[in-house]
């Protein structure tokens, strides 16, 4: 029996039934809403500490935070996976840089980030644990620059963060390992930070 490939869900054996990972190029109209990635249709939620910010496609061909009160910000997809790679390009990192990545997302007062805390700072890990950021995984010595590709690798409580290829960090923790939302993080000093070609592949 053939099987026809449903893009939403794109399992060619059980088409209602999707798979793991999303993937999203941002090539959409600009000045509209992240809405849902590029490949599988899945819808990004967006969240913040204070209010609910916007994330809109930019003029270059990205998606930035275009809009936030102070606070934290995130907009994350659910790869239906713990484990897996998570890959987005810095395209544009602007002036402040209070932005990177969020993952194993549970809400917006409980995930890991990885982020610099100025533009001269390195690129470090965070842990938000019941609205506490205090917590700093680990540290790196790389300062990130524009058109970087950063990486994490998730798999059961180690996290190893890669940009361009070379591991930055690894660590190890184990305080939201059953979650499966991956995406994008900033701050309210963020808006000038644009990013491209995301995606979450699942470990195999």
């Amino acid at each position: 029996m053939d099987f026809v490939m449903n893009t939403r869900f794109n399992n060619p054996r059980l088409p209602r039934v999707p798979l793991p990972g999303w993937a999203d190029n941002f090539n959409r109209a600009a000045g509209d809403a992240i809405g849902v990635t590029s490949a599988e249709k899945r819808p990004w939620k967006v969240a913040g500490t204070i209010g609910n910010p916007i994330w809109s496609i930019t003029s270059t061909g990205g998606v930035a935070l275009t809009a936030a009160t102070s606070g934290l910000n995130v907009a994350v997809a659910d790869g239906l996976a713990t484990n897996g790679t998570l890959t987005v390009t810095a395209k544009a990192l602007g002036t402040s840089r209070r932005g990177g990545l969020a993952f194993r997302y549970r809400d917006i007062d409980n995930h890991y980030a990885i982020y610099q805390a100025a533009n001269t700072s390195t690129l470090n890990l965070h842990k938000r644990i019941n609205g506490n950021t205090a917590t700093v995984l680990a540290t790196s010595t790389y300062t990130p620059s524009d058109g970087d590709v950063y990486q994490v690798v998730l798999n059961n409580d180690t996290i190893t963060v890669k940009v361009n290829g070379t591991t930055i960090i690894t660590a190890t923790d184990n305080a939201f390992t059953g979650e499966t939302w991956h995406g994008l993080y900033g701050s309210s000093q963020a808006l000038s930070m644009v990013w491209d070609d995301a995606s979450f592949v699942a470990a195999a």
